[in-house]
Formats: C-alpha cells, sequence, structure tokens
C-alpha cells in the first residue's frame, strides 16, 4: 500500500472577530471591506493560512534537522520544480444563505478608531479610520499534502521506498508547526496587533489517500472529504520536531471597573445600545456583551509610557519615535480583547451595570447650556474584564520588555493607567502565564 495524499482537518474556533481586507474601500463609510466570493459569501483564503504556515516553517524549523531549501521545495514553486507539495483549501465563513438575515448583520459589525496626537491628545486631522471585523462560527479547513514521486522511475522500488521515508520525515514537521497551532493558537488576517483574527484548533484530524482507498476519493469532491471519510484524531508524534514558540511570554490583564470610576469606551456609529437604546454614545458591545477592545488598551498602555517617558515602549509597538516618521514593521506585543469574566455576562446582571447618564455643555462664563448641548451616554460600572497580552518571539533583548512590564505593574499597583472617555481609572492587574 503507498500513501498518495494526506488530508488534515482542522476545526478554528474564533476568539475573536476576523479582518480579511480585499484590498479596497467603501466610498461611503471608508472601511477597509472583508473579502468575498462571487455569490456574497465571506471567506477564510486558503492563501491567508498557507502564508502563516509557511512563515512558521521558514522561522521556527530546526534549520539543524530541515534546512530552508527544503522547506522552500515543499512550499514554493520553481521553474524546475513542481508546484507546492501542500495545499490549503478556502473555506466560507458566512453562507451566502445568511447574506440577509439577522445573524449575519450581527456577525459583520464596523468598528471606527481615531489616531491621537501624542503632543496634543486630541484626534489628528484625516486621523480617523476605520475598519468591517466578521465574527464566524467554528469552521473547519482542509489541508492536503501531495505524497506523490513525481520524479523517480516508478519500477525503481528502492528510490521510491527512500522517497517515502524522506516524505514521512517531512510529514512530521507538517504535524508539528500544526501542532504548535494548537498549543499556542494562531492570529488569521489583520489588525492582528489588537487581538484580532485570534483563532484556537479545537480538534485536528488526519485521513490518508492510498492506492486501496483511491476509488472511494474519485467518488467525491474536496469539500464532501469533511465529513464523509473515517478521520483519525491527531495525536502528538513522539518526538516532535523542534519547533519554536511563537510567543515567549504571555500575561493574563484584568480590568476591573468599580462604582467610583464608571467606563466609557464609545461603540462608533454603527453600535446601537441593547439596553438604554435612546442613549448618544453607547457602550461597544459584541453579541450583547460589552468587551474592552486591545486597541483600547494598547493606547493607554501606550499614552502611560510616554507620560512617563519610556521611549522603549514604541520599539515594542513598532510605533514612530517622532510624530512625523513613518510607521513601522508590526510590533512585538499583542493586546487582545477583554471580555467580561463569567459571573458578569448574566443579561439581567448586565443591566443593572450600564446606565444611561446626561451630560450637557455649558458656557463657560454665563453658565447656561448650550442650545443643543445635551447628550446621553452610557456609562458600564461594577464589572470584571480580562484579556491577554502576548509577546511575539521576535524580540532581540528580552530584559527591555521585563523591565517595562515590571514598569507597567508598578503604574497599575497605583491605578496610574486612565481609559476610555473622561478618564476612568480602573484597577488593573498584570498576571505572568
Amino acid at each position: 500500500m503507498r500513501i498518495i495524499k494526506t488530508f488534515y482537518k482542522i476545526t478554528l474556533h474564533f476568539k475573536s472577530p476576523i479582518h480579511i481586507g480585499m484590498g479596497s474601500h467603501d466610498d461611503y463609510m471608508g472601511a477597509a471591506q472583508i473579502v468575498q466570493n462571487g455569490v456574497g459569501e465571506y471567506l477564510l483564503p486558503g492563501t491567508s493560512l498557507a502564508g502563516l504556515f509557511m512563515h512558521s516553517l521558514t522561522r521556527d524549523v530546526n534549520s539543524e534537522s530541515l534546512n530552508k531549501e527544503q522547506v522552500q521545495w515543499l512550499t514554493e514553486v520553481k521553474k524546475d520544480q513542481h508546484a507546492s507539495r501542500i495545499i490549503f483549501r478556502s473555506a466560507v465563513l458566512i453562507p451566502a444563505d445568511r447574506a440577509e438575515n439577522q445573524i449575519a448583520k450581527q456577525a459583520l459589525r464596523y468598528r471606527d478608531k481615531v489616531r491621537i496626537s501624542r503632543k496634543t491628545r486630541v484626534a489628528e486631522d484625516g486621523a480617523k479610520f476605520s475598519q468591517w471585523e466578521l465574527i464566524p462560527n467554528d469552521t473547519e479547513i482542509l489541508i492536503e499534502f501531495d505524497r506523490l514521486d513525481r520524479d523517480n522511475d516508478r519500477s525503481d522500488t528502492v528510490k521510491r521506498d527512500s522517497f517515502q521515508r524522506y516524505m514521512e520525515f517531512i510529514e512530521s514537521y507538517i504535524d508539528s508547526a500544526i501542532l504548535r497551532w494548537q498549543e499556542e493558537g494562531l492570529f488569521v488576517g489583520g489588525k492582528t496587533g489588537t487581538g484580532n483574527g485570534r483563532c484556537s484548533l479545537s480538534t485536528i484530524s488526519k485521513w490518508q489517500l492510498t492506492t486501496e482507498n483511491y476509488d472511494e476519493y474519485l467518488e467525491r469532491s474536496y469539500i464532501d472529504l469533511l465529513s464523509a471519510v473515517n478521520w483519525q484524531v491527531l495525536d502528538k508524534p513522539m518526538p516532535l520536531p523542534a519547533i519554536s514558540k511563537n510567543f515567549v511570554a504571555r500575561y493574563r490583564l484584568s480590568v476591573t471597573v468599580d462604582y467610583m470610576n464608571p467606563l466609557l469606551i464609545k461603540g462608533g456609529d454603527s453600535n446601537i445600545s441593547m439596553i438604554n437604546p435612546d442613549t448618544d454614545a453607547a457602550f461597544i458591545q459584541r453579541n450583547g456583551f460589552p468587551f474592552i477592545p486591545g486597541s483600547s488598551i494598547r493606547g493607554a498602555v501606550s499614552a502611560f509610557m510616554d507620560k512617563y517617558l519610556k521611549e522603549e515602549w514604541r520599539d515594542l509597538l513598532a510605533q514612530p519615535i517622532e510624530d512625523n516618521d513613518p510607521p513601522q514593521k508590526a510590533g512585538a506585543l499583542i493586546f487582545t480583547d477583554l471580555y467580561l469574566v463569567s459571573q458578569y455576562r448574566e443579561e439581567k446582571a448586565m443591566k443593572d451595570r450600564l446606565i444611561k447618564m446626561e451630560r450637557h455643555a455649558e458656557d463657560q462664563f454665563s453658565r447656561a447650556i448650550y442650545g443643543s448641548g445635551k447628550f446621553d451616554e452610557e456609562r458600564l460600572f461594577d464589572a470584571v474584564f480580562e484579556g491577554e497580552i502576548l509577546i511575539r518571539s521576535n524580540v532581540i533583548d528580552m530584559s527591555k520588555v521585563y523591565s517595562l512590564i515590571a514598569f507597567l505593574k508598578q503604574g497599575m499597583q497605583f491605578n496610574l493607567i486612565s481609559m476610555g472617555s473622561g478618564a476612568c481609572y480602573p484597577k488593573m492587574e498584570l498576571e505572568d502565564l
């Protein structure tokens, strides 16, 4: 029996919204659009996962046992070689039959942001930008690894057996890279620095196409393979080839909002309060529950470090050193969205914790209220959120990271970090994982 192909089926569980842009902008909203196919289905392109996989192999493999030339042979097209032996199939995130119903409208959300000037601490001219984000259900991805020998004489049994053993060696690295995703999770799409596109792998399964079951394969399309064949759950091979970690440090961040510090993080034009629908400024929410975006944490931490002249922090966040400098490459830190801990997610409890507050604008001399200066806003109190800060493995000097994390913990200890509209100073804690 000869193995012709190995198929992997991985199930992605999305822990945060995903943003995969299609390279164009909506003229009305100004937001980067989410990629769709010709019938309006939202997709996770196979190329997005293929790029992550190739990055893992080229950067993370043990070069003593699998060199970069072998990785290129596995993944790239050369003039004198075949196409890639490993293929990632695209998957539908939101089917076409859901495109117009209420589920899809809740799944596709719009988030707006404003870039703040570091000198004036107000919005810069033309600094407002926006994005669409998609919240998919668990999604199955199909991966193919071609083990067919195209170059050697098929009648040469010795060379054919040697090639198959080499394919087993290569396959062990594919197993390892995918299992690393299961251990650490992965980030798919854009805006990952603030936690977008974070996924976990709930299951990994394998199925092998051989000379004995080839007829069964021919009777199905590759889509049918996801449910039709007898998949085997992938266990860790022993020993695993050496694959480096994507993250060298992880911290659990908790934010506690009390009665003295009500918090407001505005949800943008598209957000409607489900509890106080008449509010002008509604707290940002997802699936009916408030959350703190990773971008808000990133901004709050960055502003705190700027205040105390910790310039090294800009390097870690890949921010410009001077205001007029162009942006740098992706940073070494990822700030995930913060979600309510389980005991705070009951619907009735949230109605008690989101309150509508009335405010107005006054003339500073006469103390009279401006004609259009009255508005309502929705603030949150008595709630606990949790998320993570992850340190990528591309940090050159980890001592700089540990030094700044220690300084950040000091700032949290004395409640010196402000967040949201109106400068809330919540209780924050950072725990090493």
